[in-house]
């Protein structure tokens, strides 16, 4: 997956990663509010021809005390693979750890706010499978619009890479375009803009808990925290990686290809409104990657 590869990218430079609103509440984003997500499955295997064909390779399922998110429990292939844990204070969301099948800590996220409000200022992360220890952080800056308008990405206190967003509606339907920026510490001129992701949104409410769960390639390995913070589900996802055989960075001139993971989703949804199913037919892969989601009345 790309977003696994910029992770394990950026943790070899130092030894060396949705609908467009910023809600942050600690409160499971659904539509209505009247239900909460239980269960989320991944499928492999898929016949294009058949979109409900398929074995289950992943299943999520969720947990909630006082209709707070605590845990989400991981099988792969029907075998227990893992979980993570949420802590709240008072009805934010400020750690989240992953841990593998053997109990060891894999992940530890802490959410940090701006005081007196719930807006995410920064999230830190310990990535506790790497030795020598590695530290990251991720710092969010907002524009008056009170969206996210560009995000921090540091490791081990160098600020190596940085993402900017910007966000539009054409024929009503809500895009983000966002540009990953690779930075240098030895040289602050160095910019290297190797990237741009767009999303494309539908107009129904995803089942997004900001920030401890929302949409992600890669749901069991981390969290995707510089994806745009979205209350809908993606439509449409454009990878575009920079060409550097006929970009020249020196004078801004830059060629993007576009790559895998890029897709195209179909999505089903019940009577109220809540996807059911989504399926991603991404570039370059012969069959699509479906999803299943399972709902319970409060």
């Amino acid at each position: 997956m790309m977003q696994q590869k910029k992770v394990w990218i950026g943790l070899a430079m130092v030894v060396a990663l949705i609908g467009t609103s910023c809600k942050k509440e600690g409160t499971i984003v659904t539509p209505g509010g009247q239900s909460r997500l239980v269960s989320f499955k991944e499928f492999e295997n898929v016949d294009p021809a058949q979109p409900n064909s398929g074995n289950v390779f992943l299943e999520r399922n969720f947990v909630y005390e006082q209709n707070k998110l605590v845990r989400i429990n991981t099988k792969r292939r029907g075998v227990a693979d893992g979980y993570r844990e949420i802590t709240y204070s008072g009805e934010l969301p400020v750690k989240e750890i992953f841990y593998d099948k053997d109990n060891n800590i894999r992940y530890s996220y802490t959410f940090n706010y701006e005081t007196g409000t719930s807006r995410v200022s920064s999230i830190d992360i310990d990535y506790k499978f790497v030795t020598p220890a590695v530290q990251g952080r991720y710092v969010y800056h907002y524009n008056s619009q009170n969206k996210v308008d560009s995000v921090a990405s540091y490791t081990n206190g160098k600020f190596l890479e940085y993402m900017l967003y910007e966000y539009s509606t054409v024929d009503g339907t809500e895009k983000v375009v966002e540009r990953l920026v690779q930075r240098s510490d030895s040289d602050p001129n160095f910019k290297l803009k190797y990237a741009i992701i767009e999303y494309e949104y539908d107009d129904k409410q995803a089942p997004n808990f900001w920030p401890v769960f929302m949409w992600n390639q890669v749901h069991d390995e981390y969290l995707n925290l510089h994806a745009p913070i979205s209350s809908h589900n993606i439509r449409k996802y454009t990878y575009k990686s920079q060409n550097l055989m006929q970009s020249d960075p020196a004078n801004d001139i830059n060629v993007y290809d576009i790559i895998y993971p890029s897709f195209n989703s179909a999505i089903f949804y019940n009577e109220k409104g809540y996807v059911t199913q989504y399926t991603e037919n991404r570039l370059n892969l012969s069959t699509p990657v479906v999803y299943t989601y399972i709902y319970e009345n409060k």
